[in-house]
């Protein structure tokens, strides 16, 4: 069977992602990290104004906490600018994305992050399973018709990046 699949399939060498894709990735993951921690402080803090059982000095240290995430939020974002623009080719995928009505910079750098390493061949049905936007059909004999959703079966991180870029388009 490996015989045979080796006389259909032509061979194509494997070639490493790029360092500064690698890289892109590295810190387009770790802002979606920061901004995630930084709704959760905010949800604590509104809870905490809220409340009037919290210690002042509580609220005080949240907002603190808040200001130093947003400082290391801006301080990412300039780190993956100025990673996008020492490679060339990634500059120029950054332009055609912020070209798109709905993503904007941020957007960009996460949603280039995830596609930067993918294989350059890679057809359109093959981005959107590896998104994990593809439609599942859910069926089961002649009694069971589900309706239709995404399959969720791909780069979680990647549908996240897109989700409020579709928003805005939409």
């Amino acid at each position: 069977m490996l015989a045979e699949y080796s006389r259909r399939m032509p061979f194509t060498a494997w070639q490493p992602p790029s360092l500064s894709g690698l890289r892109l990735r590295a810190v387009g993951r770790h802002i979606a990290a920061l901004v995630a921690q930084h709704t959760r402080e905010q949800n604590r803090l509104h809870a905490a104004e809220g409340s009037q059982a919290t210690p002042r000095c509580v609220v005080q240290d949240l907002k603190r906490s808040l200001i130093s995430l947003e400082r290391r939020i801006v301080k990412m974002r300039r780190e993956a600018m100025a990673l996008v623009r020492s490679d060339a080719a990634m500059e120029q995928r950054f332009r055609l994305l912020t070209g798109i009505p709905g993503i904007a910079t941020a957007s960009a750098v996460q949603i280039l992050g995830e596609l930067v390493l993918l294989a350059p061949e890679m057809n359109v049905r093959q981005w959107v399973a590896h998104s994990g936007l593809d439609p599942v059909h859910q069926q089961s004999g002649s009694s069971v018709h589900k309706l239709s959703r995404i399959s969720r079966a791909g780069n979680r991180h990647l549908r996240r990046a897109l989700y409020m870029p579709a928003l805005v388009a939409v």
